[in-house]
């Protein structure tokens, strides 16, 4: 298995790139080929490459003197590769000395996985701080911003299916891709170890702060062509936030007083005080064809957040995200303020699929609390359809959240066990699991 690592070169810092070759030099598994691509305006880099790779068969180091922009140059390295995995890999950044091989690892594993991402961490004053801890993959959170990155791996035999980057996206077409390869319901693989470390100021996407209009034009663009072409029908605008770039998508649920009989409205009566238009914005989300389930954010007391949803340890145990965090708070990763794929929603207020809630058989009565929802989102999941957390949507309890049971928790694992010991996929294994989640 051979893999081919791009570094697109420009605004190259020299003590950093020399930094990044070092980590390819320390890597485990050394068979690769190193593709560098310079469009800096001086073309002194060479001489690195040259010391540190002298006469060295496996590095190609090529000047790129046409301006057409990234997805050109992703493409021409896409064609120049001889590898069976391409990953693209920021100019600053290092790898840790396993990355090459454990990504070799997992592809081997997952020979149908058409992309593979993983964590990253920062590298500051030389040491690692700010571990940032992915979901799997996570359809909405990606509709709203790049979470993954510009540092993946693709099979470059997939690329026959998914298409190359878009040479029209000039600023943006890793984001682009990404979200063509979830259209095309292709496998993504996420690797839950911190085997890439950025520079701070130089994450991806890194964003040049004289052309912030033309990201966020193209941003809208992107996430608008991509719902387009599902057919789904959303109003899209971007903002930045702590020099994120980040796309509100806002579903239509205009339809939901004539489509009532399409959905079932959940609440139960100890809830109150739901957000104004509650069931408009989640129809909206709960229109789109692949879902199945939409939920709410619940409060607490004092403006603290009672439950985002919820996350499943391998026990099968339940517990409400975000719980006792602040309302004001965007969460770990936007968690708490942007809509999510979750695993479990609160049944106490949400909307249903009518058609695969009688297809599938409804809930199981022999379940009680959690155990319950978890289970018939369980069964959403296994049918190819998501479960949606909607933060602008909000509730609160009045009474008590209905609890479970030692009996209902056994039903669950005896029917689920295999997929829950895999681990919630839409949380970290590397936080925190319990009461006090998306800690470290």
């Amino acid at each position: 298995m051979l893999f081919t690592v791009v570094m697109l070169l420009k605004d190259t810092e020299p003590d950093y790139f020399r930094d990044s070759l070092e980590s390819l030099i320390a890597q485990t598994m050394d068979d690769f080929q190193l593709l560098l691509l310079d469009q800096n305006n001086e073309s002194g880099f060479s001489i690195f490459v040259s010391e540190m790779f002298p006469r060295d068969e496996r590095v190609e180091y090529r000047r790129l003197t046409a301006q057409k922009g990234r997805g050109f140059s992703l493409n021409y390295a896409i064609d120049s590769a001889r590898g069976d995995y391409i990953l693209f890999l920021g100019q600053h950044e290092r790898l840790s000395e396993n990355a090459l091989f454990s990504f070799a690892e997992e592809a081997l594993h997952n020979e149908d996985a058409a992309l593979l991402y993983c964590d990253c961490d920062e590298l500051i004053d030389g040491e690692r701080r700010n571990p940032y801890f992915k979901s799997d993959i996570n359809i909405e959170l990606l509709r709203q911003t790049n979470y993954i990155g510009n540092s993946f791996v693709i099979k470059r035999e997939a690329i026959r299916s998914i298409g190359k980057f878009s040479e029209l996206t000039k600023r943006l077409p890793e984001w682009e891709f990404l979200l063509r390869v979830t259209e095309r319901k292709q496998k993504v693989l996420h690797i839950p170890k911190l085997l890439i470390h950025k520079r701070p100021g130089d994450k991806a996407p890194s964003y040049d702060r004289r052309d912030r209009t033309g990201f966020e034009l193209e941003a809208v663009a992107i996430v608008e062509a991509s719902l387009r072409r599902q057919d789904i029908k959303a109003f899209v605008r971007s903002y930045f936030l702590s020099d994120a770039l980040y796309v509100k998508v806002t579903y239509d649920g205009s339809t939901y007083d004539v489509k009532r009989d399409s959905f079932l409205f959940l609440k139960d009566q100890n809830v109150r005080f739901p957000s104004r238009r509650a069931v408009e914005k989640l129809y909206g989300v709960l229109s789109q064809p692949d879902v199945a389930v939409v939920g709410c954010r619940f409060l607490g007391q004092a403006f603290s957040v009672s439950n985002c949803g919820f996350i499943f340890d391998r026990d099968g145990v339940c517990y409400s995200a975000c719980h006792g965090q602040s309302v004001f708070s965007d969460g770990y990763g936007g968690r708490i303020k942007l809509r999510n794929d979750v695993s479990c929603v609160d049944f106490s207020f949400c909307l249903i699929d009518e058609k695969f809630f009688r297809r599938s058989g409804g809930f199981d009565k022999a379940l009680l609390g959690r155990d319950l929802m978890l289970d018939f989102c369980l069964r959403a999941k296994k049918h190819g359809l998501r479960t949606v957390y909607e933060p602008e949507v909000t509730a609160r309890y009045s009474g008590r959240e209905p609890l479970s049971s030692k009996e209902s928790n056994d039903i669950l694992m005896k029917r689920w066990g295999d997929v829950i010991r895999k681990g919630d996929p839409y949380y970290n294994e590397n936080l925190a699991m319990g009461t006090e989640n998306y800690t470290f």
